[in-house]
């Protein structure tokens, strides 16, 4: 069996096709972490090229398959609307390569993600002004993420 990470967004209303409510929505084969960036910008590896804001769909499944690059894949969406709701809006759902198991969440706009051969990973909090950086950076996401799993080294293979 090849290994591979398979996503499939599904909407209880909405017909399938191109998935709506997100300005930005990516997948991430993330093999390091710049603590410099944040945002997208702050990982190492390889954006995945089935999986972004032009071509995410609802309805079909999404066979992520280039774990060669990385086994951890990060998926994200920015949601549309004002600043300061986005953050209670955005999706952030890293995932581990594991045979057989299974996660789900469900977006601020009612799509359901199934994901199969992955274990969601979680995103520890950093405390605001940590190591004198302003709240925008600490408070992102993927820099939590990104320092959870690599600490301030810079690379190195996630574990």
């Amino acid at each position: 069996m090849s290994e591979t990470i398979t996503l499939r967004l599904d909407h209880p209303t909405l017909e399938p096709g191109r998935v709506q409510g997100f300005a930005l929505i990516w997948a991430f084969y993330v093999t390091g972490f710049n603590p410099e960036k944040h945002c997208q910008f702050c990982f190492r590896g390889l954006r995945a090229p089935n999986f972004h804001s032009r071509n995410a769909a609802s309805g079909v499944d999404i066979v992520l398959d280039r774990l060669d690059v990385s086994q951890v894949v990060y998926i994200c969406g920015v949601a549309k609307g004002p600043d300061a709701e986005r953050r209670y809006r955005n999706l952030h759902l890293p995932v581990r390569f594991e045979a057989g198991a299974s996660a789900s969440v469900t977006t601020y706009n009612g799509y359901r993600i199934d994901v199969t051969n992955g274990v969601q990973l979680p995103i520890p909090p950093v405390e605001d002004g940590w190591r004198g950086l302003p709240a925008t950076h600490t408070r992102c996401k993927n820099f939590q993420f990104g320092l959870a799993q690599f600490g301030t080294d810079a690379g190195g293979a996630c574990s």
